[in-house]
């Protein structure tokens, strides 16, 4: 997810559902106080009147089962965390048919719960 007012990459996490239904799905936790760091991020954005910015980085077809959806999104936080990789402002291209393309201008996974030590 992507902070909307910075283009600061702040979330990634893994669903079998459409990306807006999930976006949906954390914006409820977050209004209903779920307390980790992710969710009061996004309540911040909700006060300002704002929502986060969903895309797709990978789409995957699940031939080995849902801990290979575990492993990507593990691969997928360390990449970002190392950023070595890349140079920003970093432009991402569409994965899905109806996915956009979107420019992430920095990077700061510190609302990560300890996923990747």
């Amino acid at each position: 997810m992507l902070n909307p007012a910075n283009s600061e990459l702040f979330y990634v996490g893994q669903t079998k559902k459409r990306k807006e239904l999930r976006l949906l799905e954390h914006i409820e936790s977050a209004v209903s106080g779920r307390d980790t760091p992710v969710y009061a991020y996004i309540r911040r954005f909700l006060f300002s009147g704002t929502i986060p910015q969903i895309f797709v980085i990978e789409k995957m077809i699940n031939k080995e089962g849902q801990d290979n959806a575990y492993e990507r999104e593990k691969y997928w936080i360390q990449w970002f965390k190392d950023s070595s990789n890349f140079v920003l402002p970093l432009k991402w291209k569409p994965q899905t048919a109806k996915s956009y393309p979107v420019v992430i201008e920095k990077v700061s996974l510190t609302n990560l719960q300890n996923i990747i030590k």
